[in-house]
């Protein structure tokens, strides 16, 4: 058991994210040298959040089409020219 241990938290109560409902992050103990104040660590914080947050605008329609070629038109294709080949080859 640890005793005497103290660590600085920012909570974060009802963020309006879809994904997050609450939000905990464990401050580092030397954050006073490097002159943040708190204003600072909340906009770090919704920085870090807006980086998590998977946005549907931010992906556009060309990686949208190029993710439905990967997963469905390439795979078929494959499936044709294997299954031709082998028809032949049984031939």
């Amino acid at each position: 058991m640890v005793r005497g241990c103290q660590k600085k938290i920012i909570y974060l109560k009802n963020t309006d994210s879809e994904v997050f409902d609450e939000a905990y992050f464990v401050v580092k103990d030397d954050t006073s040298s490097y002159g943040l104040d708190e204003c600072d660590m909340i906009k770090e914080v919704n920085r870090i959040l807006d980086e998590c947050i998977p946005c549907e605008e931010k992906v556009s329609i060309k990686y949208k089409l190029i993710g439905i070629i990967k997963k469905t038109v390439i795979p078929f294709c494959l499936g044709i020219i294997i299954g031709v080949t082998i028809t032949l080859l049984i031939k």
